[in-house]
Formats: C-alpha cells, structure tokens, sequence
C-alpha cells in the first residue's frame, strides 16, 4: 500500500504541501488465481480485495499470500491521474495515468511494500469562440455569427503532449480541434501549466485586430501569427475568454492609361506609375505595423498599366498618384476630364468587396511658348535696347474652353505644357 495524493502541478512526483486524497477506491487484484488463492477456480479473474484511501490519502492491504499483484485506483470526479514513473518509487505516482492499474508487484513471503502510489490532478479547460468581425473593429458586436471549421491548434511550451519536460514533442500540439457550426470551441482534461493556441485562417478571410477590448469580447490571436499569448491554467480552472476574429479582406484596382487622341479617355498603358493607399482624411496607412514610424502603402502599375491594392479592412480610402514625369492628368476616373492631379475621390470598401475601375487618365503634353518685349520702332523684330517684358501673365485658351496660364520671366520668356489640341 501507501499513498494517493493530489498532484496539484501535475508532474507525477509528490512535492511539499500536497495534500493526499480520500475516499478513492483501490483494488487488489492477483490473476490467476484471485481471492482464494487457488488456480484454476472461478474467481481468478476477481479482486482479492477493495479498500478506500483514509481522509490523508493512505491505504494499504495486509495479510497477502506471497505473489505476483496488481493494483487499480478508480476515479475521482473532477480529477485525472497524474503522470506515471517521473521520480523514485517512494515519491513519485505509479499508476498508468490511462487504467489506473500498477501491475507486476512482486510479494515475496514477509515483503511489505509502501511504495504503490498514485497522484491526481484537478484538470483544467481552455476554449471559447471564433467569429466573423464583419467590420474588422476587433470586437465581437451585435449581429456577427460565428465562424465553423477553424483549426485551433494547442500547444505546451517545453512539455508538448506526454507533459514532459525533456522530451522530443516538447514543441508539438497537445491536441487539434477545430471549431463548430456556432464558432465554439474547446479543450478539456488539460494539466495545469501554460498554454499558447495558434488559429488557422479560414480561405478568404484576414486576421482581424488583437486585444483592442476586454478578454470576453476581442479578439487574442496575434493579427501576424495568429497565435495567442501565454495562457496559465490553474489546477481546475477554467479559461473560456480566447477568442479569435476574422475579416473578408477587401480591394481596390483600377489603371493609368494615357490619352493619346485628345478624348479624354485612356488608350495606351502607363507603367511604373506609383499609387499611395491612405485614408479618407488622407493620412497614410501604415504596411508595416513592426517597423518604426508610418511605412506608407504603394503599389506601382503594370506593364499593362494596372494595379491594385488588396486585403483591405472595411473601410474609406483615398488613392493618390505619384504625377509620372512627361504627362498631365486628365482626371481621377477615365473620361472625366476634371484635371485633379493625382487625387481619388474616397473610395468605401465592405467586407470583402473587390472595387475595381479607379481608374487615372494622363496626357503626354506639347510644349507652347513665346518671348515679349516692347518693339518701340515697330518694325517686329526686338532690335537693339528694346527692353524684354517681366511678369505678364500669358493665357493658353484651348479649344473646349480650358485655360492655361503662364507669366513671363526676366528674360521676356515664358513657356507651358498643353495637352494635344488646339
């Protein structure tokens, strides 16, 4: 006999101030022979005897034929056997943490052994809830539904799933589950100890923002990795706040053409333009949240003259492009004709919209210039000390109307880009 404890850490070895447990049953058991010692009886299968453990965890059976026993501790409700084997046999536990069952004990006549032993542990719960943050706020708010066939994966840092330091899966899951029609997950039985659970990525969805509210409504997997902080489980604790939000990200695409028969519209692909995503007060978008100070979105067109922003929270963004060297804009979206330099109108995405045609129209220009001097003798030729004309402002009217206006330098000079026309 000896002792049945409560492994409040649950490493398998009787530390100081744990207590012992009563009241569990404990059944000896000799196979082959059973209580009447005889072999070949009906009763060889049948337990020799059954105790209880004292209110101190003690028990013990006495009396026994020499021989070879098996001992079984039962259950306790609210408790699961601790690991088995992991110190001496005087203070560690050596019941199959599965079965219960010590087998092989070996009584030779007069033998007295005290040292078959078995801890338990009270076992802890994680889980909670994974959804669809329709808004990407990284709170759970009224109306968005829960996300089914996620992957949850949990993992022990250092002990893995046999709970023991030291070995090869010290790094690999404890267990995978994945989660229900209603988003609800969880995992049970689990030791005390500290925990991290990584979230797979449903197909079409995005990370939403972590740890932005209270524990029982935001989101705690890591919007780069998706995987939580550490997690301490108490001895019989329950932890039913980690939770994980996802968004539909969405996008945004369009093209810089060039104008090349004066309509107003693109014709011709414009490559290596660049675009900058900001949002609708025109401030830039951070792309990298790790890097320090703002690192502002861009993309640059195609060789087709194309481009496109994408895994965009819902939201309004404004589109500015970088004017290219040689071109004049036409207008923010093709066929306008309204001269915005490199300015989108905002631009409202929902969860996981794909707007398309914001589109921007250049021109390459012609250039229009001249010279103004005071032709005192008339003769239409700026002879000898006819002074050049200084700051007259010189009009381009084109044909639709448009105007364009330049002033002269010191040298009487003026010049101006005009797009193709008259």
């Amino acid at each position: 006999g000896d002792f049945v404890w409560n492994d409040a850490n649950a490493n398998g070895r009787q530390d100081g101030g744990e207590a012992g447990l009563g009241g569990i049953t404990v059944t000896l058991y000799r196979q082959g022979f059973g209580a009447d010692g005889i072999a070949g009886n009906p009763d060889d299968s049948l337990a020799v005897a059954t105790t209880t453990t004292t209110s101190g965890g003690a028990y013990s059976f006495s009396g026994l034929r020499p021989g070879i026993y098996q001992v079984n501790f039962g259950a306790l409700a609210g408790y699961s056997r601790t690991l088995a084997d992991q110190g001496n046999d005087f203070g560690d536990s050596d019941a199959d943490a599965a079965t219960g069952s010590v087998s092989s004990i070996n009584l030779t006549p007069g033998l007295i052994n005290n040292t078959v032993d078995a801890g338990y542990y009270q076992a802890s719960s994680i889980g909670n809830f994974v959804w669809n943050d329709t808004n990407a706020n990284g709170q759970q708010d009224s109306g968005e539904t829960g996300l089914s066939g996620v992957s949850v994966t949990l993992y022990r840092p250092g002990f893995g799933a046999d709970g023991i330091a030291g070995n090869p899966d010290d790094s690999l899951a404890v267990a995978i589950t994945s989660s229900d029609v209603n988003g609800a997950y969880g995992f049970s039985g689990l030791r005390p100890g500290t925990y991290e659970i990584s979230f797979g990525t449903p197909s079409g969805y995005n990370r939403t923002f972590a740890n932005v509210g209270d524990d029982v409504s935001d989101s705690d997997a890591s919007i780069i990795n998706g995987t939580t902080g550490s997690i301490v489980l108490a001895p019989g604790s329950t932890d039913n706040s980690i939770d994980a939000g996802f968004y539909q990200a969405g996008s945004i695409s369009g093209t810089v053409l060039a104008d090349i028969d004066n309509n107003d519209s693109g014709d011709e692909p414009v490559s290596g333009v660049t675009l900058t995503l900001k949002d609708a007060s025109g401030n830039d978008i951070d792309s990298d949240s790790l890097a320090s100070g703002v690192q502002p979105t861009t993309t640059v067109t195609d060789s087709s003259g194309a481009y496109i922003f994408v895994n965009l929270l819902p939201g309004s963004y404004r589109i500015v492009e970088t004017q290219p060297s040689g071109y004049l804009s036409v207008g923010d979206v093709d066929g306008a004709n309204n001269n915005t330099i490199g300015d989108e109108s905002p631009v409202i995405v929902a969860a996981g919209q794909a707007v398309t045609g914001r589109n921007f129209v250049e021109e390459q220009p012609g250039t229009v210039a001249g010279h103004l001097y005071i032709d005192t003798n008339g003769n239409q030729t700026q002879d000898s000390g006819e002074p050049d004309l200084e700051g007259v402002d010189v009009v381009i009217t084109q044909s639709n109307g448009a105007t364009i206006t330049v002033t002269t330098n010191g040298d009487g000079n003026w010049s101006a880009l005009v797009p193709p026309g008259t």
